[in-house]
This record gives structure tokens, C-alpha cells and sequence, in this order.
């Protein structure tokens, strides 16, 4: 199940068109983004990793399954969330042919941690 991009929520705050919320294309189609909120002063962010799956490419009813999210602080990332109940993916992934954008996500989520966490 599906639901539009413009309803992708995260603890209230709706991503898409937030000047709050950060976006990085990944895979060499850009069927996935990451989007993250940077919390500040290295304290970490939150990111939720999304999918696309049909309509018109990144617009407000772009059909998206969520991936992933989740939340890092100061020493990294603590929570990560495989799926979402509104799209039914947890924690089940369906079609998953091209690794490379999945090791791509990781990768971002990685450099984003050290570029926004302190990690002692």
C-alpha cells in the first residue's frame, strides 16, 4: 500500500515543501529519497527514506512506500524503523532487485551522521 507524498508525515512535521526538512536523491533512476531535519549544534537529525512507486515523479501525489526511519543524537544513530503501518511495509520490503540503492541509503545515512552528530 501506498500513500502520496504529500501525506508523508514525521512526528507531525509534513516533509514535503518544509524548509526544515533536507532531501537527497539516491539511485542512479532517483526512485528513493532521503529526507532528513538536521537538529542542530551536532546534536543529530531524523530521517525517514522513501520510495517511489507510481504517479507523476516527486510532486505532491507521487505514491511512496517508506523504507525506513528513524532518529540519530550526538553519538550516532540510536533508532532506526524498518517500514511504516500506513504503507504496510513492516518490516517487509517487496522488490528489492537493486541492492546498490539500498547500500547507497545506508551510505548517506552514514555520511549524514558524521556530518551532523558529534560521535566522541
Amino acid at each position: 500500500m501506498e500513500i502520496m507524498l504529500s501525506e508523508l508525515k514525521c512526528d507531525k512535521d509534513n516533509i514535503l515543501n518544509n524548509p526544515e526538512w533536507e532531501v537527497i536523491d539516491i539511485g542512479k533512476y532517483k526512485d528513493h529519497k532521503l529526507f532528513y531535519k538536521n537538529n542542530g549544534d551536532k546534536s543529530g537529525f531524523e530521517f525517514i527514506s522513501v520510495r517511489y512507486c507510481g504517479g507523476d515523479k516527486w510532486n505532491n501525489f507521487t505514491e511512496v512506500e517508506i523504507l525506513f526511519s528513524g532518529v540519530a543524537y550526538w553519538d550516532g544513530i540510536r533508532h532506526l524503523w524498518f517500514g511504516d503501518s500506513d504503507t504496510e511495509t513492516e518490516p517487509y520490503w517487496y522488490c528489492c532487485e537493486d541492492m546498490q540503492e539500498y547500500i547507497d541509503l545506508f551510505q548517506e545515512l552514514q555520511n549524514l551522521t558524521k556530518i551532523h552528530c558529534r560521535i566522541d
